[in-house]
């Protein structure tokens, strides 16, 4: 049995390398891009790891009640793992 796997990023070609790489090594990984969206997911379904963009809520002003740590505090006890991150915008300029 593999690991199920919720990516947190609105950084949606970012969010889908990580699936495949993670699919590549047999796991189980899906994708949101929003906070509110993440919570609801794991109240349906408790992915064994989250990952979450600490900076989850910039660029959805609408949704920035929750970011990465919040929704951390909020999933607290659910999932065996939980990593925060966040990529800094000069990476992703190199990245380019």
């Amino acid at each position: 049995m593999s690991l199920e796997i919720l990516i947190a990023d609105q950084d949606v070609e970012l969010a889908n390398l990580y699936c495949r790489f993670l699919a590549d090594h047999g796991f189980s990984a899906h994708r949101v891009e929003c906070g509110l969206e993440c919570l609801k997911r794991v109240n349906r379904q408790v992915p064994d790891v989250l990952v979450l963009d600490r900076g989850l809520a910039r660029f959805f002003p609408l949704a920035a009640l929750l970011d990465g740590i919040q929704i951390a505090v909020k999933s607290k006890g659910k999932s065996r793992y939980v990593f925060n991150y966040e990529v800094s915008q000069p990476f992703k300029e190199f990245q380019s």
